[in-house]
């Protein structure tokens, strides 16, 4: 069916005579249409605030407390932000605020993830290093031969066992494949790289390692308790009383990493931010509220 070329002309000179006259509010309606999501989804947090705090609490086991925070921030970051975008007020600091909700909406939708998170956290290390090692081969080998003088042989060894140890052992980690025995073969490594780097006279790169045990102690008894735990790491009840040590001794292994953080400088702001972030770590070693105690580290040492 062809359409008279008269009637085509008539309506573009219709589209062009709205688009002049409404040129003004095109970009609000723009904006508009680019966060409409973000308006229905705060607006559906008002009007269903109950139904969205049960069901935080039934999915995550949070309480009450929790899932209604989780609920606010929604409701109030969401239309807030919008509000913000459409008054041209602080267009980047709401937009912000929003991308911040889309983080929380994904981890909200994403528990079943988290696990595979937590332990590419805890391993995360071993991984770079294990990249370095592939990446600065003879770099790496240079240093060794040069600091222990043992000749490219045993050089290039050590380098190859260091690659393929902590490459392999993460590869298992987050396969959760023989996880007992990626975690033995990457506290070999540690082991390896203590004694080769003459890390026991370096109190930094000492507590460093440590916290690496630590990670690894806390992936062990994560794959262990993998049914009843959301997070690695997270305390859970239970009769073995052999996992509940493992996760003690992990946490606080895990802590020196943070005191490695701490920097003694005479401002007020990293003052505070050492006590707070001190207190939120000794809640997360001795296991009280770890859950809340951690996401505020993880938003403290991120932000």
């Amino acid at each position: 069916m062809n359409i008279p070329n008269e009637y085509i002309s008539k309506t573009e000179d219709v589209a062009d005579q709205v688009i002049r006259r409404g040129k003004h509010v095109l970009p609000t309606v723009a904006r508009l249409c680019l966060i409409a999501t973000f308006l229905e989804d705060g607006i559906r947090m008002w009007v269903q605030w109950s139904e969205q705090r049960e069901y935080m609490n039934m999915s995550w086991g949070c309480g009450y407390f929790l899932a209604t925070v989780f609920v606010l921030v929604n409701l109030v970051g969401q239309i807030g932000g919008c509000v913000m975008v459409l008054a041209r007020y602080r267009v980047t600091i709401a937009c912000g605020v929003l991308f911040f909700i889309v983080v929380l909406q994904v981890i909200r939708r994403g528990k079943h993830v988290l696990p595979t998170v937590a332990r590419l956290c805890l391993i995360a290390t071993f991984l770079e290093d294990g990249i370095r090692m592939w990446v600065q081969w003879s770099e790496q080998r240079e240093y060794m031969n040069m600091s222990w003088g043992c000749g490219y042989f045993l050089a290039t060894v050590f380098v190859l066992v260091n690659l393929v140890g902590q490459i392999g052992g993460c590869v298992m980690v987050l396969a959760r494949y023989r996880v007992t025995i990626a975690c033995g073969v990457l506290f070999f490594i540690v082991v390896l790289q203590t004694i080769a780097y003459s890390i026991l006279w370096d109190l930094q790169f000492l507590l460093r390692n440590l916290a690496l045990i630590g990670a690894l102690l806390l992936v062990v008894a994560e794959s262990r308790v993998e049914g009843r735990s959301l997070f690695a790491g997270v305390p859970s009840l239970g009769e073995n009383k052999p996992k509940n040590w493992m996760q003690l001794a992990g946490r606080v292994l895990l802590a020196f990493m943070f005191i490695t953080l701490i920097r003694f400088e005479v401002s007020f702001l990293q003052i505070l931010q050492d006590i707070v972030g001190s207190i939120l770590m000794v809640l997360v070693t001795i296991g009280y509220k770890t859950k809340l105690s951690a996401l505020i580290l993880v938003a403290l040492l991120t932000s």
